[in-house]
């Protein structure tokens, strides 16, 4: 097959022996980028960056949540939190024993009435939702 000027076959492939193309042409600075340059600007003899730190101390200093937080984040590193996926979760698991104990007189009481064939009044409302666990929050 011929190599086209580009260094691509007719099919669109790199030709053997190239190594590819020029790569993605850079369009502008990211946010990272500018964020990181104008945090390294120097005013009154502090850096951008270090007079945040300094704000924020004085945040956390007064007893605002979140600063607290960010700096102890910073200075100590983030707790490793482990999450497992893949375990199943119980759906009976946050409900009491007396909701449990209604769910299946309800599942008692329907099933009479299916093996009978005689029409009685059922409870038609849900079963009441669990109250989430602190741990689900």
């Amino acid at each position: 097959m011929g190599q086209e000027l580009n260094g691509r076959q007719k099919d669109g492939t790199f030709a053997p022996g190239w190594k590819g193309g020029p790569g993605r042409p850079k369009i502008g600075q990211s946010y990272a980028d500018i964020i990181r340059s104008q945090m390294d600007e120097v005013k009154d003899g502090k850096t951008e960056k270090e007079r945040l730190v300094s704000k924020i101390k004085e945040l956390a200093l007064k007893g605002t949540p979140w600063a607290v937080e960010w700096l102890a984040d910073r200075d100590e590193g983030k707790s490793a939190v482990n999450v497992n996926l893949n375990q199943k979760r119980n759906p009976l698991s946050n409900l009491t024993d007396e909701e449990i104990r209604e769910m299946l007189e309800a599942i008692k009481m329907k099933k009479a009435a299916i093996d009978t064939k005689e029409p009685k009044s059922l409870p038609i409302s849900d079963p009441p939702k669990p109250e989430p666990r602190p741990t689900d929050l």
